[in-house]
């Protein structure tokens, strides 16, 4: 594995065809702990006061935001959530 795919290859996309119902369903399966390992990474860096990375951000997120069309105030409300705490490359608020 390349440098490039461990950074962009942390997700996976099945397709499932039913027969008897001619239905189908594409699931997304995604490892998030390399996002994780690269976020706590990147918070060990010291930023510029200019410019700040303050997220990595998972593929099912991104694929939530694009549905729900988010705004500057849906990705605030998301990285200042507790529970993303881990995907953050510095603490503080946004």
């Amino acid at each position: 594995m390349n440098n490039s795919e461990k950074l962009v290859n942390w997700s996976r996309q099945y397709f499932h065809y039913d027969q008897h119902d001619k239905t189908f369903t594409v699931e997304d399966r995604e490892d998030i702990e390399p996002v994780i390992k690269l976020a706590k990474d990147m918070s060990s860096l010291q930023p510029s006061k200019e410019w700040r990375h303050s997220a990595v951000i998972p593929k099912f997120v991104l694929d939530q935001s694009f549905r729900e069309n988010w705004d500057r105030k849906d990705w605030k409300k998301w990285a200042n959530n507790h529970a993303n705490r881990p995907f953050r490359t510095w603490p503080g608020k946004l």
